[in-house]
C-alpha cells in the first residue's frame, strides 16, 4: 500500500481503488468554483469562481483559512495559477483578461493584455517566464512574464481552447479543446 501524507487521497495498489479522506470544506463563494490552484509550497490556495471573484487560502494541517479577495468583478474568474517560485497568480477572466497578481499584497500587478473571447486556462512554464492563455476565441497566447508582453498566438483549435499546459521541462505546450482535440505545440 502507498500513502503519500496524512489524509491525502492515495492509490491502494492491493484493491487499486482511491480512497478518499476529506479535509476541511469552506464556503466564501455564493457561485460554482471554477479553478483551484496550490502555492508551490502547499501553504496557499487559490480559487477562483462564477461570483466573480477570487480567493487567497491558508493551508496548514489540512485545515483552510480565508487569507483574502483578490478581486471582485461582475466577469468569472475562470482559471487562477501560482507561478513556479509563488510570488505570482495568474488569472483568466470570462471577459478575455489576463491578469497578474503579486501573492504578498494582493494586488494587481499587471494586465498582460486580452483575448477577444473569455480565457478558459492559464498556465505558468516550469521557470515562470512565460505564461500560456487558452480562449473561448480558439487561440493561445504565449506571454512573456518578465516583459510583459505577447511574444505569439497560436491557432488551430476550432474551438474552444480549454485548457493549456506546459512540459516539465519547458519545451513542449499541450491544449485541450472543445473541438475533441489534444494538441502539442513545440515552443523552440
Amino acid at each position: 500500500m502507498c500513502r503519500v501524507g496524512r489524509s491525502i487521497p492515495y492509490w491502494s495498489t492491493l484493491t487499486t481503488r482511491l480512497v478518499l479522506e476529506r479535509m476541511d470544506t469552506r464556503q466564501r463563494h455564493n457561485r460554482w468554483v471554477t479553478s483551484v490552484s496550490f502555492s508551490p509550497d502547499g501553504r496557499m490556495l487559490a480559487s477562483g469562481s462564477e461570483d466573480g471573484t477570487i480567493e487567497l487560502w491558508s493551508v496548514s494541517d489540512g485545515k483552510l483559512e480565508w487569507m483574502d479577495t483578490l478581486w471582485r468583478h461582475n466577469r468569472w474568474a475562470t482559471s487562477v495559477s501560482f507561478s513556479p517560485d509563488g510570488s505570482t497568480l495568474a488569472s483568466g477572466i470570462t471577459d478575455g483578461t489576463v491578469l497578474l497578481w503579486n501573492v504578498e499584497n494582493g494586488l494587481s500587478m499587471h494586465h498582460l493584455g486580452s483575448h477577444t473571447d473569455g480565457v478558459r486556462s492559464v498556465s505558468f512554464s516550469p521557470d515562470g517566464r512565460m505564461l500560456a492563455s487558452g480562449s473561448e476565441d480558439g487561440t493561445i497566447k504565449l506571454w512573456c512574464v518578465p516583459g510583459r508582453t505577447l511574444m505569439r498566438t497560436l491557432s488551430g483549435h476550432t474551438s474552444w481552447v480549454m485548457s493549456v499546459s506546459f512540459s516539465p521541462d519547458g519545451r513542449l505546450l499541450a491544449s485541450g479543446g472543445k473541438d475533441r482535440t489534444v494538441r502539442l505545440w513545440q515552443l523552440g
